[in-house]
């Protein structure tokens, strides 16, 4: 039924979207502390390490994951082993790699702690191999459950560990070392919930070259994948100083540790549902064009909230330590909705197994990105100067990208711009606050103070979240009740309820 594959997709939007403000709750307890105890050095030495690192892991385990997802609960079986094989001698090439470069990197950047750094997300690697194929069966599964209560686990050890060791001194290996602990009881967690796959054991070398022939354009797509996440980062250092890479990455942290995360879980969930249904690009669409308005409508008004407040905030809690960082940070939330639509199409292409499509547009994503912050590094060299480059870049490409998509495969304009119109509203509606904030601020001469400008920032987003609630109600009521039919427990029907809107009766899901 396509309503039904429609609406799974939307339960997924909905565990989701639970678990990511779980773990964007601790995620931002554990960075605002961390901001106390590290340095803007520290912060931009992480920043240098996880970008030198990132084109490299991005071959590691030679996307089975994906390919034993799209085969199906029948295929598992056959595959697993293999797959298995292959996963632990990619993953441990990459290792030695990364482990090799270690010294040159710390060298060119004149960071001894760099290769320290490298050596244990190489270590990471290693612990990890056998990760993607017992995960492969949690996601053909859809067991959401699951995976969302292993996802928040994980997260918690991981913020935790972060802080521990920022406060015993270990620099910016604090935010390296706790990938360790993850690694290894996640490894064991997957080991007692799912077991290694059975069959063939030994591995076969002449089975390999059909499945690393499925992912060669995933591997290239996780390679851009990974120059459009960490590119800017990885060039702007050859730019701007480590302080100013270390100011911009705190920007970015703040700003785009929900994305990070959405974007994996999104594309964990997603993806297999697609695949399901690969034969039927009514039902895809139908799941996909959901989805977005889901996405849009929880995303934009939790990001603009945060932009609001921020300013205030650092202010409160650091008084003027990352002012080079507020802007930049405004700048980032607004477009963080727009970076999500990528997602999404990653997920659709994957699961019609258009990976050289895929790979295609995250190279233009990536370059684009990379781009933008070049030219702000150059112009400005500052923060904020990055921020806007990439912002810029980011408003022309990833729109453009996701309606070329739904065009192509036949959704109409109509329902395009249905699924835009929570983000335009979001923008709307904090446009003033925006604007407005920082002249009160001059106005009541609170500026220089810390407490009251943040009591007086939460008031604004209070009332923001009021006015974009109502308007929401009244402007946009069919896609609040589509929102809220998919939160799972019985709350979503108890909220239309509450708010006098109908039961969703629609069961035509043609784009």
């Amino acid at each position: 039924m396509s309503e039904g594959y429609a609406k799974t997709a939307g339960v997924a939007a909905a565990w989701l979207a639970l678990t990511m403000i779980v773990i964007k709750l601790l995620g931002a307890i554990s960075l605002f502390v961390l901001g106390f105890l590290l340095d803007r050095e520290d912060f931009g030495v992480y920043a240098i390490a996880l970008a030198s690192a990132a084109l490299v892991r991005a071959f590691q385990s030679g996307g089975v994951q994906h390919i034993l997802v799209r085969s199906g609960e029948e295929e598992y079986n056959r595959l697993a082993p293999q797959c298995l094989w292959i996963s632990v001698a990619l993953n441990t090439v990459i290792a030695a790699v990364l482990v090799g470069f270690a010294p040159g990197i710390a060298l060119a950047n004149d960071e001894p702690q760099l290769k320290q750094m490298m050596y244990v997300i190489a270590a990471t690697v290693l612990i990890a191999a056998a990760r993607p194929v017992m995960y492969a069966k949690i996601l053909i599964d859809l067991r959401y459950s699951l995976q969302a209560r292993l996802n928040m686990w994980m997260s918690f050890i991981q913020y935790a560990g972060m802080i521990a060791l920022a406060a015993l001194g270990f620099g910016p290996l604090s935010f390296v070392l706790p990938l360790l602990a993850v690694a290894a009881i996640e490894t064991v967690v997957l080991l007692r919930v799912v077991g290694l796959p059975s069959g063939r054991r030994l591995p076969s070398l002449a089975l390999w070259p059909p499945i690393l022939v499925q992912s060669q354009w995933l591997l290239l797509a996780a390679a851009a994948d990974a120059l459009h996440t960490h590119g800017d980062k990885m060039f702007i250092g050859t730019i701007v100083d480590t302080d100013t890479v270390g100011v911009y990455a705190f920007a970015y942290m703040i700003a785009f540790q929900a994305l990070a995360l959405l974007s994996m879980r999104l594309r964990e969930m997603l993806f297999p549902i697609l695949s399901k249904i690969k034969d039927d690009i009514n039902r895809q669409a139908a799941a996909v064009t959901r989805t977005l308005s889901a996405l849009m409508m929880i995303t934009a008004p939790a990001m603009i909230g945060i932009s609001i407040t921020f300013p205030a905030l650092e202010q409160a809690l650091y008084d003027g330590k990352w002012a080079g960082a507020v802007i930049a940070t405004q700048i980032l939330c607004a477009i963080i909705p727009l970076r999500s639509l990528i997602t999404l199409i990653n997920s659709w292409n994957m699961a019609m197994g258009a990976f050289k499509t895929q790979f295609l547009v995250l190279l233009v994503c990536g370059v684009t990105t990379v781009a933008g912050s070049l030219v702000g590094a150059v112009v400005g060299g500052t923060a904020t100067s990055i921020a806007i480059g990439v912002g810029a870049a980011n408003l022309a490409m990833f729109p453009t990208m996701m309606v070329v998509q739904l065009r192509n495969r036949g959704v109409s304009w109509t329902r395009i711009f249905g699924a835009f119109k929570p983000y335009l509203l979001a923008i709307g509606l904090g446009t003033p606050a925006w604007v407005g904030l920082p002249f009160l601020f001059a106005a009541m001469q609170i500026q220089a103070g810390r407490v009251l400008p943040l009591l007086v920032a939460c008031a604004a987003a209070g009332v923001y979240g009021l006015m974009y609630a109502a308007a929401i109600r009244v402007l946009l009521p069919d896609q609040l009740r589509d929102t809220l039919s998919i939160i799972p427990g019985g709350l979503g029907e108890k909220a239309i309820k509450a708010l006098r809107l109908e039961l969703p009766t629609r069961t035509d899901p043609t784009p």
